[in-house]
């Protein structure tokens, strides 16, 4: 009896130590409970913000899809984007696996989301300067149209004007031509001109040396002799020489003949001359 007394008081002591254990048990649940709850509803949280990433990332999409034409110009921009989605698509994956696995796995998610919304301002002040660009290069376009039409402008008249000079270029080599055949005929004309000068001073030359003829008045017949020189100051100087004979019947004849003659050069002179006289 006093060891089934003492193992009762042992029992009821345990019972006393259990019940106290299932009463620490049942705050611990209550505040698993609370925890669970919690979780749940930073989960929810959590799931939002993923949608809400899902949507910007899409929007994101869009916006890339619509800045193709930048995408030359801002390439540091798009492989900074391009990197930031991977990032994102990574911490979604991690925030995913997290919140199906702990509270760490929440906390960490929680940090990721912060990082994504550093990324999309990123991204957003990105699209901005894209706009900007877009709106610069829209301004070049048209001040490059302005140069453009300005240019087409001048290359129209610079054509008409390269057409005008074809055309004066073609009525020049006509007119070339023409003063060439002049020219030409110019020079054979001078040519001529200058043979017969040469004619002429050698003709002249020849009738400077024909002598004077005369008989005195006991003689029936005289020969005379000249010399000439004539220069023009043009073409050089030309040296005549000229002969003559002078006859009548007999010194009391009043009429006399004579015959003289010169050279010079190609050009001769032949002379005949008769005198009379009377008292």
């Amino acid at each position: 009896i006093a060891t089934n007394t003492a193992d009762i008081a042992t029992n009821t002591a345990d019972i006393a130590t259990n019940t106290a254990g299932i009463a620490t048990n049942t705050a611990d649940i209550a505040t698993n409970t609370a925890g669970i709850a919690t979780n749940t509803a930073d989960i929810a949280t959590n799931t939002a913000g993923i949608a809400t990433n899902t949507a910007d990332i899409a929007t994101n999409t869009a916006g890339i899809a619509t800045n193709t034409a930048d995408i030359a110009t801002n390439t540091t921009d798009i492989a900074t984007n391009t990197a930031g989605i991977a990032t994102n698509t990574a911490d979604i994956a991690t925030t995913n696996a997290a919140v199906a696995t702990n509270t760490t796995g929440i906390a960490t998610n929680a940090a990721d989301i912060a990082t994504t919304n550093t990324v999309v301002a990123s991204n957003t002040a990105g699209i901005a300067v894209n706009v900007a660009d877009i709106a610069t290069n829209a301004a070049g376009l048209v001040a490059t149209n302005a140069v453009v039409a300005a240019n087409t402008a001048g290359i129209a008249t610079n054509a008409v004007g390269i057409a005008t000079n074809a055309n004066n270029i073609a009525t020049n080599s006509n007119e070339i031509d023409i003063n060439r055949t002049n020219t030409q005929l110019n020079a054979a004309a001078i040519s001529t001109v200058s043979e017969g000068l040469q004619d002429v001073r050698e003709g002249t030359s020849a009738i400077a040396s024909i002598p004077d003829l005369y008989l005195g008045s006991d003689e029936t017949w005289s020969i005379a002799g000249g010399v000439s020189l004539y220069d023009d100051g043009y073409g050089g100087s030309e040296v005549g020489f000229g002969g003559g004979i002078q006859m009548r019947g007999n010194t009391s004849d009043n009429w006399s003949m004579g015959l003289s003659g010169a050279l010079s050069g190609d050009a001769a002179v032949v002379r005949l001359q008769a005198r009379i006289g009377g008292n």
